[in-house]
């Protein structure tokens, strides 16, 4: 239980910082921070199905993963149409 409320607190103080990080005008870098966010909110996800001892949630993690992926590829392909260069 410990060990669980301890990776909250610290996944919450990473979160922080990627908010102020998200301050920067560079696309690349926001997406880069967002994918950085999905990955660590799958990781939650799977550590509390670990605590919980119900497998089966690890589905809910697998999904958010391809929303994700889809999600950033989507945004990706957005600015590149759009003329920006820095992505």
């Amino acid at each position: 239980m410990v060990i669980f409320i301890s990776m909250l607190i610290i996944s919450f103080l990473m979160l922080v910082l990627l908010i102020l990080f998200m301050k920067y005008k560079d696309i690349t870098l926001q997406i880069q921070i967002a994918n950085t966010f999905n990955s660590l909110v799958v990781i939650i996800i799977a550590l509390y199905c670990y605590y919980i001892n119900k497998p089966e949630y690890i589905d809910i993690a697998l999904l958010y993963v391809v929303i994700s992926y889809v999600s950033i590829i989507a945004t990706r392909k957005y600015f590149q149409l759009n003329g920006k260069k820095d992505v």
